[in-house]
């Protein structure tokens, strides 16, 4: 059963990948504008005072199609035969645990609780939070941690598998075109903002 849920590539048609990786797509852009959230990197959210509701959307296509171009170039150096759409599903599965997170913004209490501590922070005070908001912290960064981590798994995974990628020196190069996906879409994004 853990296996499956880690490596849901291997056993799911394309036409379900490419309905899941759509249904991603769709319910991050509608929760994305519910909840603030903003998707601005391959492994980000942000919540913030407002957003229009393209915004969710363009952030998940530019960190989605950047992510599956990278990866794609790197795969077809491991493996000819490579195909994008292989690559672009686990890209699209990868965000869902991300998208599942912007619930943790329900009436902003994620952004607020957030912007209190910064502002306590930057006026040198401190903060003492309430035992509510302690708790929603707590759960939301074990959530949030979790999501990461499913999120490159899922990557790897399925970076693995549509390449039949081996080796250490390959997943050293998985790594930093994780990190260069990152960085460019972060750019990206900022930029068109």
């Amino acid at each position: 059963m853990m296996t499956a849920f880690l490596h849901p590539f291997e056993k799911t048609s394309e036409q379900k990948q490419l309905l899941v990786g759509l249904l991603t797509l769709l319910a991050g852009g509608v929760l994305g504008y519910c909840f603030n959230a903003r998707f601005d990197g391959v492994i980000d959210l942000h919540f913030t005072e407002k957003v229009s509701y393209s915004e969710p959307f363009f952030d998940l296509l530019i960190a989605c199609g950047i992510t599956s171009a990278l990866l794609f170039g790197l795969g077809k150096t491991i493996n000819a035969k490579t195909r994008f759409v292989d690559l672009l599903y686990p890209t699209l599965w990868a965000k869902a645990p991300y998208v599942l997170m912007t619930l943790f913004n329900i009436n902003q209490a994620s952004y607020l609780s957030g912007n209190q501590i910064l502002e306590a922070f930057q006026n040198g005070g401190n903060y003492e939070p309430s035992t509510v908001t302690l708790a929603l912290l707590l759960v939301e960064a074990v959530f949030m941690l979790a999501a990461l981590i499913l999120s490159v798994i899922w990557l790897f995974n399925g970076f693995k598998l549509a390449t039949n990628s081996k080796g250490i020196r390959n997943n050293i190069a998985f790594i930093l075109i994780l990190l260069l996906a990152e960085i460019i879409s972060k750019y990206l994004i900022s930029a068109i903002n």
